[in-house]
């Protein structure tokens, strides 16, 4: 027979945090609730307490007045395809799109335009938007007209893209093209989550709303990411939320520094430049619970406006980079990020400023480095609608 009664606290492997969308602020949804991979996770409550300032004939201070109870919360994770979907769209105020599907045997490529066509005429349909990433796989006439492309102008019946098509191949393949895209925009999408400590211990937070992220990643790591939130109110419970069986978290590999992070561009073309480290953060600067008289606990939530920023470490090799800081020479900066499916993401900085760079020597045999900050702005109205940051996804 096991012993039992063996440990003085719960296991944190025993730990297990979901989550389900709210329909209404703050009020617990009857739908069964979503279970998350996680590193780790920093949901908690405090009180703000006060005393009055009174007069004291006994030199002592006046009792302690509870006036606000706050509920941050914070989730650590390895990133994987598809994991965390709609926190991360939900922490920069957008929402994935449908997901481009088509698979057809209509599509030709064109080198003279750098076009996809389709005899279907079925692009706008399929919901291909200017400026999203697309993943298009199946022509055998020419492998190179296969990979990873970001669509320019559509059509119904044409799309042209870049990086350049260098073959023309004709239609009669089985080809697919793939994609969902999210930008940053003003969508309030709350959350109510669970923490299940143990059978019959819970802590409940409701009204959770994603205020700001990141995802980055080094040499010799994995592609990590963190969100951050406010919440309602944290309450204890012995039942659990969800109305039935959790969802099981989806199973993808952890997205790595060697095969998975790929193609670093500035402007469209690969940054010359052995890279060793690139990140973007993203926070909803004023962000905040709105309390009034009444409760201690949030009564709403102030929406904030979208900053975002990132970090590039590579080797020094030349002054590319440096006076892209001099002139203040603004673009786009992405990076893709697999994993040994090809299902994953691309982040994309719509508008990047190169930033602060720190060119040091920090002693001897050492490599120059460049630590370069990314200042991220508002893109193009016509390939980014004006957006700052855009997340397309692959699965």
């Amino acid at each position: 027979m096991p012993t039992t009664d063996y440990a003085a606290a719960i296991d944190t492997g025993d730990l297990i945090m979901s989550y389900a969308p709210e329909d209404q602020w703050g009020v617990l949804p009857a739908v069964q609730f979503q279970k998350i991979r996680l590193d780790g996770e920093g949901f908690s409550s405090s009180k703000s307490r006060t005393r009055p300032n009174e007069i004291d004939p006994d030199g002592q201070a006046s009792a302690a007045l509870t006036t606000k109870q706050e509920s941050p919360g914070s989730l650590n994770f390895s990133v994987s395809a598809g994991t965390h979907n709609a926190l991360l769209a939900s922490s920069i105020g957008g929402v994935f799109g449908a997901a481009v599907n088509m698979a057809v045997s209509t599509i030709s490529a064109a080198a003279s335009d750098d076009s996809f066509n389709d005899t279907g005429n079925g692009f706008v349909a399929a919901g291909i938007a200017v400026g999203q990433w697309i993943k298009v796989a199946g022509f055998t006439g020419s492998v190179l007209n296969n990979g990873f492309f970001q669509v320019q102008t559509v059509a119904a019946g044409k799309i042209t893209v870049l990086p350049a098509i260098l073959v023309d191949d004709a239609a009669g393949e089985a080809v697919t093209i793939k994609g969902s895209m999210c930008r940053n925009g003003i969508v309030f999408q709350s959350f109510y989550f669970q923490k299940q400590l143990a059978a019959a211990l819970f802590l409940r937070y409701a009204g959770s709303w994603p205020t700001g992220g990141s995802a980055d990643v080094g040499v010799g790591d994995y592609l990590k990411g963190t969100l951050a939130f406010l919440n309602k109110s944290e309450e204890k419970s012995i039942a659990e939320a969800s109305t039935g069986a959790l969802l099981a978290a989806p199973t993808g590999v952890v997205i790595d520094s060697v095969a998975g992070i790929q193609n670093i561009l500035r402007n469209g073309t690969a940054i010359d430049a052995v890279i060793q480290k690139i990140g973007m953060k993203w926070n909803k600067e004023g962000a905040r619970a709105q309390y009034g008289i009444g409760s201690s606990s949030a009564q709403g939530m102030g929406k904030g406006k979208l900053l975002v920023t990132g970090n590039l470490s590579s080797y020094f090799k030349d002054f590319s980079l440096y006076d892209e800081f001099i002139a203040e020479t603004a673009g786009p900066l992405s990076f893709r990020a697999l994993d040994n499916l090809g299902k994953g993401y691309i982040f994309t900085f719509c508008n990047a400023t190169i930033m602060n760079p720190k060119i040091v020597a920090g002693g001897p045999n050492q490599d120059v480095m460049a630590d370069l900050e990314i200042e991220g702005n508002p893109g193009s109205t016509v390939l980014y609608g004006g957006k700052t940051v855009q997340i397309d996804y692959f699965s």
